[in-house]
């Protein structure tokens, strides 16, 4: 990930991670991060460390939350993790059909995530870098609507725990994804796709 400076263009960065590996909890929202998930974390502070992040927002489901916090004491102490529900983990159309399918959720997911775009994807009045720490489904839907393709193209990409997706939005309102899934900070060893494989 390059090196960053602050200048003086309108443009608003949005970098999307996905949060570390987990194992279900009964006490916690969402799970618990795993030895493997907090390493994930801790191994994200070398490359945004490089940012300079004006905030950092966080799902409520705690795996999301906890790699939020870690990369936050890892690089940037001064700053409070915002948390907001309207990250946490969605299901978008395109996976399921006939009755496995549920219509409703599907809909409120398309719903919240209007609200996520018309909340962090929209040009600042000077250059502004947000860290959104949340989940693979709502990160693939953003991305496609970054790309202008369907949204029921989402499942089609795939994503690392803790991987970072760069999204640009210019001055002039036009989105640029700067990358998908970088994974260069993650060992090989350490990289988790879904649902524990490799």
């Amino acid at each position: 990930m390059p090196r960053h400076q602050k200048g003086t263009n309108r443009h608003r960065f949005i970098y999307l991670i996905r949060h570390g590996d987990y194992e279900h909890s009964a006490e916690h929202f969402g799970g618990l991060l795993n030895a493997r998930g907090e390493e994930q974390a801790r191994l994200l502070a070398e490359p945004m460390k490089r940012v300079p992040v004006d905030a950092i927002y966080s799902s409520t489901m705690h795996r999301a939350w906890q790699t939020a916090m870690i990369l936050r004491d890892e690089a940037f102490p001064d700053l409070e993790v915002q948390r907001t529900p309207w990250l946490k983990e969605r299901m978008f159309p395109g996976v399921y059909t006939g009755d496995d399918r549920d219509v409703e959720k599907e809909a409120e997911a398309e719903e919240v995530l209007e609200k996520v775009w018309e909340r962090f994807f929209r040009p600042s009045r000077s250059e502004r870098h947000d860290v959104l720490v949340c989940h693979g489904n709502i990160i693939r839907a953003l991305v496609t609507r970054v790309m202008d393709a369907p949204l029921e193209c989402w499942f089609r990409a795939v994503m690392t725990n803790c991987g970072i997706t760069q999204v640009m939005c210019a001055g002039d309102g036009r989105y640029r994804l700067l990358s998908f899934n970088e994974r260069g900070h993650i060992p090989y060893r350490l990289r988790i796709f879904g649902c524990g494989e490799k």
